[in-house]
């Protein structure tokens, strides 16, 4: 009986290796298996050449607006942030550069934020970044839905885009602009930004 028992004690510690691999293996399959499904279900970047559909949103005073693509007038740049986004409050600089110099028979320049964002403290926030409408610098913004956020694969933030007057991406940048990007939307947009 000895015998047994000593053998047991042997191969005691060898089971419960053998389990605790199983395990950590499986919790491993999971983790791989929820990270391609949460991958799958975020948007990826606006291409260039892709088309985008015309919308309707809210002002931040609760007007209502229609954003349309007639294939006549200037194009649309998009500036999508969320006020909570500290790389958004960086990006502010640089769009306040354009929303100064901008030819606005050659653009019309929108802001883009989440129609469940609090106005109180959007209105506050465009104060604070220089753009409110009370400002000498201001920017139009536009509460869109989640519909019109996932169309426009607008997720990370900041997001600048530009699009034709018939609905087409010319250009989009995700993040907050480094020497490149000031470089290519100076030049896309006909305004010389200053670096920072």
């Amino acid at each position: 009986m000895q015998i047994g028992h000593r053998s047991f004690g042997v191969s005691l510690p060898w089971i419960l290796v053998v389990i605790l691999a199983t395990s950590n293996g499986l919790i491993l399959y999971q983790n791989f298996k929820l990270r391609k499904a949460l991958a799958g279900e975020q948007p990826l970047a606006l291409q260039t050449g892709e088309s985008v559909p015309s919308f309707a949103g809210k002002t931040i005073d609760g007007n209502p607006i229609r954003v349309d693509y007639s294939g006549q007038g200037p194009k649309k740049l998009f500036f999508y942030f969320t006020p909570p986004c500290r790389f958004c409050a960086k990006q502010f600089a640089y769009w306040r550069d354009i929303l100064a110099h901008v030819d606005t028979n050659q653009f019309e320049v929108i802001g883009l934020v989440k129609e469940a964002e609090d106005v109180a403290k959007l209105k506050s926030y465009l104060r604070q970044m220089g753009c409110s409408s009370d400002s000498p610098v201001s920017l139009e913004v536009v509460l869109v839905s989640n519909d019109v956020l996932q169309r426009y694969k607008l997720a990370p933030t900041p997001a600048t885009l530009i699009v034709s007057n018939s609905g087409i991406v010319e250009k989009d940048w995700i993040g907050l602009w480094d020497e490149a990007n000031i470089s290519a939307a100076s030049s896309a947009i006909g305004v010389a930004i200053s670096s920072r």
